[in-house]
């Protein structure tokens, strides 16, 4: 029996998913490895399904980082504020670039020597430079205080009065005590009450106050209109002040594109000033898990999930034999290589076409 359940006159007039006959589902890989691996005279005897779909869920993530064409592009629009949310299923970012009007792509590189949006305090008046509490300059200080604080009780704290009959018999037999609660001559156990004094030190009731980031404000009112020759300068001016005194220019810093700053904790995107309006495009890496509908394993790579999932299971459980994990362990590393080799689908004439290409003069 086939495995194309399709119609062909649906797939080629557009109902149906182009290209899906690459993939198959986490759901298939998971029903498949039940029926190959687990059962009785079988590797895994006995399982459930939800250690077998966490297992599939875990080789899907981390085959999707170094092995699958996991590669996703998004188009965003800067806006004034020049900031944009990262990718709802973002991991990490391959490329990120602005098109220009004739949909020529320029690489913008990231910012990495000082962040655009650093955590900034709000600061008391003055030289000493501490932080200020609640609002502006305002800060409520405690006085420190000192209060008594019971360590040993007295007799009327807690201890046993001497018992000096009985009521009842058997069952409902219950002790009568002193009557004389503040006799001390009634309790079994007394010594008088020992206190010691607990000093409390000053404290602010309030955590330090947040204010905007002075460096993201200053980018911010930036000149817009800056042209692509001006940009090389804006983060290191030494390649303009610096012209003709040294004997080359750095790299990193030789681009007309722009730079951009990621914040993960809040999830946004800062882009320099003169990328205002600009249409951007996300180039990110993602694992593939965030919906149903991604979790798809190329045919590549679906020996190697089986193989991941079989190993994963085994090293996790108790009294299994060390020699079948490693070999497991090797079968799963041989399995990924293999997928890796598919998945670079290397073309011969391409190979051959770029080696033609070394094999020409280079002229100094």
């Amino acid at each position: 029996m086939g495995l194309y359940n399709g119609s062909l006159a649906n797939y080629y007039g557009g109902l149906e998913t182009l290209g899906g006959y690459q993939f198959i589902s986490i759901t298939d890989v998971i029903n498949n490895f039940r029926v190959a691996y687990v059962g009785e005279d079988k590797i895994i005897p006995k399982i459930s399904r939800a250690d077998i779909k966490f297992h599939a869920l875990r080789g899907l993530q981390e085959l999707t980082y170094d092995t699958f064409r996991s590669c996703k592009t998004l188009e965003l629009e800067i806006p004034p504020s020049l900031l944009l949310p990262l990718p709802h299923d973002y991991v990490e970012y391959v490329k990120i670039s602005w098109i220009d009007s004739n949909g020529r792509c320029h690489t913008i590189r990231q910012c990495k020597t000082c962040p655009k949006d650093p955590l900034s305090y709000v600061q008391r008046d003055g030289t000493d430079g501490r932080f200020s509490e609640g609002d502006i300059n305002v800060g409520t200080l405690t006085d420190s205080d000192t209060t008594s604080v019971l360590v040993t009780p007295a007799y009327g704290e807690g201890w046993k009065p001497i018992v000096t009959g009985y009521t009842g018999e058997g069952e409902n037999r219950t002790e009568v005590y002193s009557t004389d609660v503040n006799d001390e001559r009634n309790w079994a156990v007394w010594h008088p009450a020992v206190y010691e004094d607990v000093t409390t030190p000053a404290a602010y009731s309030q955590n330090p106050t947040v204010e905007d980031s002075t460096t993201w404000s200053n980018l911010q009112s930036g000149n817009n209109s800056t042209t692509d020759t001006d940009s090389i300068y804006l983060e290191n001016d030494m390649h303009y002040s610096h012209a003709g005194r040294r004997y080359g220019i750095d790299p990193a810093h030789a681009t007309v594109n722009g730079c951009f700053w990621i914040n993960c904790k809040n999830g946004k995107i800062y882009f320099d000033s003169h990328l205002a309006g600009k249409t951007v495009t996300i180039q990110y890496i993602s694992d593939t898990v965030a919906t149903d509908d991604e979790m798809m394993v190329h045919k590549f790579a679906e020996e190697a999930m089986y193989r991941h999932i079989a190993w994963a299971i085994l090293n996790t459980r108790a009294n299994t034999d060390p020699n079948l994990v490693a070999t497991y362990k090797k079968e799963r590393f041989a399995a990924i290589r293999n997928a890796k080799i598919r998945l670079s689908s290397i073309k011969l004439e391409e190979l051959t076409q770029i080696l033609r290409g070394k094999s020409k003069w280079i002229k100094h």
